[in-house]
C-alpha cells in the first residue's frame, strides 16, 4: 500500500485550508500590538513581533488546538454515523477517512490526540503567562465540540463554539501572552475587540456553510444545528449578513487604516460563494471557497495595518 497516499489522507483531513481560522487573527492582533508599540517607543529599539518567543508559542498552540478539533471532528461524526457514503460513494463530509483504505478510525484518533498534546505543549511553553488557562479552555471547547460528554455540536452550540474560540479567546490569549495583559498597548478592550471580529465572522461563515451544506444529513442524525432550525433561506440570508458585517467592519476601521480597504479586492470570491449556495447546486466544497475567502480577506486585512 501507497503509504505517501495515506499519509496524505490523514492531513487532508486535517483541514489544512481551515488553519488560516486560528492563524490570521494572531497574526493581526500581534501586527496592531507591534505598530502600537512602535509608534509609543518612537525614539527606542523594540522587538517586533515576530522576534518574541510568545508569538511562536501562541501560533503553535492555535494552530494544534484547530488541528485536533478538525481530526476529532471527523471522528466522532463518523462514529456517531453523522457522515455516510451512499451508493454512489458520497459522503456529505468530503474529508471522511475511515472508508479509505490504510486509513482506521484508530488512526484518526490518534491523530487527534497528537494534535491536542501539542497544542498543551505550546500552551506550556507560555507558562506562566496568564494567557495559558484562556488557551487551554480553547483547547478544551475544541475537544468538546464533537467529543462526548458535551458535544456542544449535537446540541446545536457549535456556531457559538467556533466563534468564541476562533474570536475573544484567540485574540484575547495572544494579547496576553504579547503584552502581559488583556488591555496592554492596545488601550481598552474595545479597541482591541475591533480587530479579531472581521476574520471571526468570516470564520462563523466557515461553520454556516458546513452546516448548511450538510443539513439534510443533519437533520437525518437529529442534530439541531443553526442552518437546521433555520432553514435553508434564513440560513442564505444569515451567511450574507455575516459577509456584509465583515466587509462593513474593515471600512470602519479603515478611517485610521486605510490601507485595509485593500480587502474590497475580494469582493468577487464574496459573490462567488453567495452564487455557490445554491441546493440546485453540489455545494461540497463550498465550506473550502470560504476559508480561501478568509485567507485572502486576512491576507490583505494584514497587510493594509500598516498602511495609514
Amino acid at each position: 500500500m501507497n503509504q505517501m497516499r495515506v499519509v496524505a489522507s490523514y492531513i487532508h483531513a486535517s483541514r489544512p485550508w481551515s488553519l488560516t481560522a486560528a492563524l490570521l487573527p494572531i497574526l493581526v492582533v500581534s501586527a496592531v500590538i507591534d505598530l502600537q508599540r512602535q509608534q509609543a517607543a518612537s525614539d527606542t529599539v523594540t522587538p517586533r513581533f515576530w522576534e518574541v518567543p510568545e508569538f511562536y508559542f501562541v501560533l503553535g498552540a492555535g494552530a494544534f488546538g484547530l488541528l485536533g478539533t478538525n481530526y476529532a471532528n471527523s471522528y466522532y461524526d463518523f462514529v456517531n454515523k453523522l457522515d455516510k457514503m451512499d451508493a454512489h460513494g458520497y459522503c456529505s463530509d468530503p474529508t471522511l477517512l475511515m472508508p479509505k483504505p490504510g486509513v482506521t478510525p484508530g488512526g484518526v484518533f490518534t491523530a487527534m490526540c497528537g494534535s491536542f498534546f501539542m497544542a498543551a505543549v505550546f500552551c506550556a511553553l507560555l507558562w506562566p503567562h496568564v494567557s495559558v488557562p484562556l488557551m487551554c479552555t480553547g483547547i478544551f471547547l475544541g475537544l468538546a465540540y464533537t467529543a462526548p460528554p458535551f458535544q456542544l455540536k449535537y446540541r446545536g452550540l457549535g456556531d457559538l463554539c467556533s466563534f468564541i474560540c476562533l474570536g475573544p479567546v484567540l485574540g484575547s490569549s495572544t494579547e496576553i501572552a504579547m503584552t502581559g495583559a488583556l488591555t496592554g498597548v492596545l488601550g481598552s478592550a474595545a479597541t482591541f475587540s475591533a480587530y479579531w471580529v472581521p476574520l471571526a465572522l468570516l470564520t462563523e461563515c466557515i461553520m454556516h456553510t458546513n452546516n448548511i451544506r450538510d443539513m439534510e444529513t443533519d437533520r437525518a442524525a437529529g442534530v439541531p444545528t443553526l442552518a437546521n432550525t433555520l432553514g435553508f433561506r434564513a440560513s442564505w440570508s444569515l451567511l450574507l449578513v455575516l459577509l456584509v458585517f465583515a466587509y462593513s467592519w474593515v471600512a470602519w476601521l479603515a478611517v485610521s487604516h486605510s490601507g485595509c480597504l485593500g480587502v474590497f479586492l475580494t469582493l468577487p470570491l464574496a459573490i462567488d460563494i453567495m452564487k455557490s449556495c445554491d441546493k440546485s447546486k453540489s455545494m461540497t466544497n463550498l465550506p473550502e471557497q470560504v476559508a480561501k475567502l478568509h485567507t485572502a480577506f486576512g491576507v490583505l486585512y494584514l497587510i493594509g495595518l500598516y498602511f495609514r
